[in-house]
């Protein structure tokens, strides 16, 4: 009779998972994980446009730097500078060898390098016009803001990462020479 209350007795319940149980917690891992992603995404995007405002300041001040300092890449230049144009994902540093105080191309001017933006980085506006000249003149360095036609006193270049949501930085040049990001 012993034997036969054994097999009769349900098991122990605390012994193992329930399919609803293991149901609940592959969910909370689930959750958890898709918010894990999307903030790292976030986190990433973020990231990108930082750098690539940070590499455009660093590349303004390396250019007012070679006119101070007067450093020469294989060629007289009246001086250097950045070309940015809206809607392109790179920007040109040059070397000025007309003396006019803006980018006019190759062979007239000397492209010296052609910084390429992150992926998904792009410039999205220059205000106040579609493009900017910022030129410095040796040796103080003397600073020139233009659009190609018009001389301006301040320019500001907004850069944007358009990868799920959209992100925006802005670097500021004046005619003092100041370089700022808002």
């Amino acid at each position: 009779m012993a034997q036969m209350e054994k097999a009769f007795t349900k098991p122990n319940k605390g012994r193992g998972f329930t399919l609803i149980e293991l149901m609940v917690v592959i969910s909370i891992i689930t959750i958890l994980s898709v918010m894990v992603f999307i903030n790292q995404r976030s986190s990433q995007s973020q990231y990108l446009i930082t750098q690539a405002v940070q590499k455009l300041t660093s590349d303004l001040r390396r250019t007012q730097n070679m006119a101070m300092s007067g450093t020469q890449i294989a060629g007289n230049y009246y001086g250097y500078g950045i070309y940015a144009e809206r809607n392109n994902n790179f920007y040109i540093i040059f070397g000025d060898r007309n003396d006019n105080k803006k980018f006019d191309g190759e062979p007239t001017d000397t492209i010296i390098e052609n910084i390429k933006l992150p992926s998904n980085v792009t410039i999205s506006s220059v205000s106040p016009s579609d493009k900017v000249h910022v030129f410095f003149r040796p040796p103080d360095p003397l600073t020139s803001i233009s659009d190609g036609t018009s001389d301006m006193t301040e320019a500001s270049i907004v850069l944007v990462i358009s990868s799920g949501q959209s992100l925006s930085r802005t670097v500021k040049v004046t005619h003092a020479g100041l370089v700022e990001t808002q």
